[in-house]
């Protein structure tokens, strides 16, 4: 199970993104996504025993958006 706190964090980035993209800064919606997945696997993250699952939330939710957006990986 995910601390409360990861979970918030990611929350919080999908609805910066989602507001950005709604302004029309779909880039920066993107990169806040990236911002905010790199800060949740720095340093202790990496070796705690949810690190494997927190990124792969992180990363589904890069990947609806980049699809939804139509930005990012190519």
């Amino acid at each position: 199970m995910l601390p409360r706190v990861e979970v918030d964090n990611l929350l919080t980035a999908v609805f910066e993104a989602v507001d950005l993209a709604a302004e029309g800064h779909v880039a920066d919606g993107y990169q806040a996504f990236l911002f905010g997945k790199q800060r949740a696997l720095e340093g202790e993250a990496n070796f705690e025993p949810w690190a494997e699952e927190l990124e792969g939330r992180w990363d589904a939710a890069i990947e609806r958006y980049a699809d939804r957006y139509g930005v990012g990986r190519a």
